[in-house]
């Protein structure tokens, strides 16, 4: 085992430190409560409408990124970032066309 990734993935399990496992239990909760809510807005509003707000991880893991590892996205991250970011732009954005395309036709009259 000479490869560094083989090293890191074969090496022995150890028990997490006190200080981690107080992590973990944090980021748990945190998590649990960011999913809970996101599946309670899926479940109260259009998916087209909650999704782009998802797009918030964007620029946070951007952030965190350069914050503790001093990585920046290099131009393929960034030109899959963009895609990603106007995708769902452009469905949101349509969908809010539609939307006001429905609720301004005439209602149909039947006799």
């Amino acid at each position: 085992m000479e490869h560094p990734s083989l090293q890191f993935l074969l090496r022995a399990w150890r028990w997490p430190d006190d200080g981690d496992l107080v992590l973990f239990l944090a980021l748990g909760g945190v998590s649990a409560v960011i999913g809970y809510s996101l599946s309670q807005a899926y479940r109260s509003a259009p998916a087209a409408t909650v999704a782009p707000f998802e797009y918030v991880a964007l620029p946070l893991a951007f952030l965190w990124g350069w914050m503790f590892w001093g990585e920046l996205p290099d131009a393929q991250a960034m030109a899959g970032i963009a895609l990603i970011v106007g995708a769902g732009l452009y469905i949101f954005l349509r969908e809010g066309i539609r939307r006001q395309e429905v609720a301004t036709r005439r209602p149909i009259r039947r006799w």
